[in-house]
């Protein structure tokens, strides 16, 4: 027997057995050699490696079966543990908590094609026989040290308790950065509009008064009409002639501007 006599079977509670199991890590989650297991406290037969399967993360921590090796070998009943209905199952023999019994067997990741039910069973409460009986797995801490362990564990904090004393539990707490202070707030909320307000720029070609393509019909200077000659003493001739003051100088504006703005 793994745990120190049957006596003690009896003693514990689900909720204790599956504590011991627990923290005696579950030896036989990810065991696959072929066998049988059998009851820890009375030896019946109850599963076989034939309906084992590691089921999907994170319920590969825990033993999986599909069926018992028999019906008649696992009794199975509806109770309410640990805030919720769940489905018990016992050893038809001796009563003995198993674990649980779920409905989930192909989507926790069976693939056998009678996949159905999970029997989510406690590594303490079954015990592993095979032809080779060193290939059977060891716990992490071994059961009756987890169980004296819990045992004192609860005794302090049935002291605790009785006596009325407060527990001081240490946290680590993170370094508070200062909080900045309202009008750094808008400050940065401002900052923040601006940027996403501001347009972005675009590398465009820059255009020169070569690449500006004047469309036709359009743009062309209008001819002005030209002065008749004055009653003045100078003559007007066809022939241009470069001006020589500043009074000729004046008179050929009004004909060039028209010229360069239509450019």
């Amino acid at each position: 027997l793994i745990m120190p006599g049957e006596a003690n079977f009896d003693n514990l509670s689900e909720f204790e057995i599956e504590r011991v199991s627990f923290y005696s890590s579950e030896k036989y989650a990810s065991f696959m050699e072929k066998g049988k297991y059998n009851c820890s406290k009375c030896k019946a037969s109850l599963y076989s490696s034939d309906d084992k399967f590691i089921a999907n993360a994170p319920l590969d921590e825990f033993v999986s079966f599909r069926n018992p090796i028999s019906q008649s070998a696992v009794t199975s009943k509806r109770v309410y543990s640990f805030g919720m209905k769940r489905t018990e199952a016992t050893c038809a023999a001796c009563g003995l908590h198993l674990g649980y019994i779920f409905p989930d067997g192909k989507e926790s990741g069976d693939t056998h094609p009678e996949a159905g039910e999970r029997h989510c069973i406690l590594s303490v409460s079954i015990n592993f026989v095979g032809k080779q009986a060193d290939k059977s797995p060891e716990f992490g801490l071994e059961p009756e040290e987890v169980l004296e362990h819990l045992k004192a564990q609860d005794q302090e904090a049935e002291r605790i308790i009785a006596a009325g004393e407060s527990v001081e539990l240490q946290v680590e707490q993170e370094e508070e950065k200062p909080k900045p202070a309202e009008s750094e707030k808008k400050e940065e909320k401002k900052k923040e509009i601006k940027q996403e307000k501001k347009p972005e720029k675009k590398n465009e070609p820059k255009l020169t008064r070569k690449d500006t393509p004047i469309p036709k019909g359009k743009g062309k200077a209008s001819p002005s009409p030209r002065p008749t000659p004055s009653s003045s003493s100078s003559t007007f001739s066809s022939n241009v002639q470069k001006p020589q003051s500043s009074q000729s100088q004046s008179t050929i504006v009004p004909y060039v501007a028209p010229v360069a703005l239509a450019v």
